[in-house]
């Protein structure tokens, strides 16, 4: 019973990550939108995106929504 309830919590969570990966592939960065940095918006030559290396780069407006849109609280705690 313990073991089914771990394999349906990673499940749950493989879930989410599929759709944050989605969110990035229709929310690219692009030259009007900027780049999402941990700073804030930058320019798309900005060296540290959110994601780091061998992430998609997504556009400055679309780590805003996704908290809310995937059911995670705006600020932790």
């Amino acid at each position: 019973m313990l073991e089914q309830r771990k394999l349906d919590a990673r499940a749950a969570e493989r879930g989410k990550l599929r759709i944050a990966a989605q969110w990035c592939v229709v929310h690219p960065a692009t030259a009007d939108t900027g780049i999402a940095t941990w700073g804030g918006a930058s320019l798309l030559d900005e060296d540290e995106s959110l994601g780091g290396d061998g992430t998609p780069a997504v556009s400055a407006f679309a780590p805003e929504p996704w908290p809310p849109c995937s059911g995670w609280p705006l600020r932790p705690g």
